[in-house]
């Protein structure tokens, strides 16, 4: 066996009867050997290139075949082949959106489709796409009733508020003002597009810091950050 088979190479000379290997074994390259080894080099790259193998010379078509599951994970897919992904899933993304949410959205966007049109899906989705802490309430505000809903501005609106309205909240206490506008522009997208047709809502983003008694809810209304 040469030198080239102990390294543990693949050859395609492995694979035919030993007859075929005889010269090799005298210390002399058979002729069927180094011919094999033009196909070793487009199949197998650097592993199995004998003699060649600390030559840069790529990888062969057996990793790359090995490599296509890849492809197809978000996750781990190539930057290019992002979009081409967020196609099969009906996805476009916003421009302002990170590539790391990008991956993390796309991951996750079949699973939120399931749920679509429902107050936890407004939610995650903004979660997902937006340098935020996202809150979504749902409106519920009743018609003026003495003694039960009778504080204007508080607990009732005369006639009732709008039908079908919710309110969103992002929560960041560590943007820019730049960046904030950055963000209430994604949120602002996104909304569009994911909010029920007949729905309205209100956007807000607050930066609080720590008030206890105002702003003291970690993970809600306000951020423990040393900044």
């Amino acid at each position: 066996m040469t030198e080239a088979r102990r390294d543990g190479a693949k050859q395609l000379l492995d694979y035919l009867p030993p007859i075929y290997d005889d010269a090799e074994d005298r210390g002399r390259p058979s002729f069927l050997g180094q011919y094999l080894r033009v196909f070793e080099r487009v199949l197998f790259g650097a592993s199995g290139s004998g003699g060649d193998a600390g030559k840069d010379i790529g990888p062969g078509l057996e990793e790359e075949i090995a490599a296509i599951p890849s492809l197809f994970s978000p996750r781990d897919t190539l930057d290019e082949f992002v979009p081409w992904l967020a196609n099969w899933a009906a996805l476009s993304f916003h421009p302002d959106v990170s590539p790391e949410r990008r991956r993390k959205l796309l991951e996750n966007i079949v699973q939120l489709y399931r749920i679509r049109g429902t107050r936890r899906y407004v939610e995650e989705l903004l979660s997902i796409c937006v340098d935020a802490f996202v809150t979504v309430t749902e409106n519920e505000i009743e018609e003026f009733q003495v003694e039960d809903h009778s504080t204007v501005g508080v607990d009732t609106y005369v006639g009732g508020g709008p039908p079908h309205g919710f309110t969103v909240r992002l929560v960041a206490p560590n943007l820019s003002e730049h960046q904030k506008e950055v963000q209430v522009g994604i949120a602002h997208a996104i909304l569009a597009l994911a909010k029920p047709a007949h729905t309205s809502y209100e956007l807000g983003l607050f930066a609080p810091r720590m008030q206890i008694g105002h702003h003291s809810t970690v993970g809600v209304n306000t951020v423990l950050s040393p900044s």
